[in-house]
């Protein structure tokens, strides 16, 4: 079929606990399938000088044939998503915005704070 190059791409913020989840049926996924995040120029498989994201915790629902994956993306930039050594979802992590943006007088407000999240 014409879905075989089809991979989703989720979009999520630098520097909080994030989570992707893929339909597993049809590429082989169960509970004991190897998952890592690696950044885009990686191969899925090999290994990487650096991740790009900290991975937290996969899990595998077999009744809903979903596998879910929770990260931290540490940079802003594209990830893949692996599974068995198959690339099967990609993450473009994005800078994360201010909670308080659009509102007068916040924190995002204050000269103190800038550069503050870029230091980590």
């Amino acid at each position: 079929g014409g879905c075989g190059l089809f991979l989703p791409l989720f979009v999520r913020e630098t520097q909080v606990v994030s989570e992707v989840s893929v339909q597993g049926s049809g590429l082989g996924l169960d509970a004991r399938t190897s998952v890592s995040i690696v950044r885009e120029d990686c191969v899925c498989g090999s290994v990487c000088s650096s991740p790009g994201a900290t991975q937290l915790e996969s899990s595998f629902d077999p009744v809903a044939e979903m596998l879910s994956v929770s990260f931290v993306g540490m940079a802003v930039g594209r990830l893949k998503v692996c599974a068995n050594g198959m690339h099967v979802a990609a993450v473009e992590v994005i800078a994360a915005g201010c909670e308080f943006d659009g509102l007068s007088g916040t924190p995002c407000s204050k000269s103190e704070c800038d550069g503050a999240l870029d230091s980590e």
